[in-house]
């Protein structure tokens, strides 16, 4: 690390959004508070490599999702079915 090339690293890939209600949003960021937390957080993960300075950032943010095949979100509420 760093790479010699540009990269996304998703944490989170089984998610099911059939059921309608649950949604994904996902941006593009480079402000300089966003950049340095992600920074903070990948350096802490990964202290024995070198440090790592973003210059962009993807956040995605998912809302009731629930993971694939799942029997619900795991919030207490059933899925509408719509």
């Amino acid at each position: 690390m760093p790479a010699s090339f540009g990269m996304i690293a998703a944490l989170q890939g089984d998610l099911d959004t059939s059921d309608g209600v649950g949604k994904v949003f996902f941006r593009q960021d480079s402000s300089p508070a966003l950049l340095r937390q992600a920074a903070d957080h990948i350096n802490r993960a990964f202290p024995e490599d070198d440090v790592v300075n973003p210059i962009h950032a993807v956040v995605v943010t998912w809302v009731n999702v629930a993971a694939h095949q799942s029997e619900s979100r795991g919030d207490g509420l059933e899925p509408t079915g719509r």
